[in-house]
């Protein structure tokens, strides 16, 4: 809300109308919360992805100084 309301001055009705307004807010505001999640979600399971593709190949390859069997 941009201004401030004296609830003491609604009728009735302005108070449900405010209510059902405030509700369709605070849903709005969860589908957005939601959908940033589910965005923040993917872009962590991308990075652990390419973490994987970055440094997988480095650790594969053996030292012949620390395994002088092989």
């Amino acid at each position: 809300m941009d201004q401030q309301v004296d609830l003491n001055q609604l009728s009735a009705q302005q108070l449900r109308d405010l209510a059902g307004k405030l509700l369709v807010d605070v849903q709005q505001k969860d589908n957005t919360i939601q959908r940033i999640q589910l965005q923040n979600d993917q872009y962590k399971h991308e990075i652990a992805i390419l973490r994987r593709h970055q440094f997988a190949r480095r650790s594969e390859v053996l030292n012949r100084e620390v395994a002088p069997f092989v």
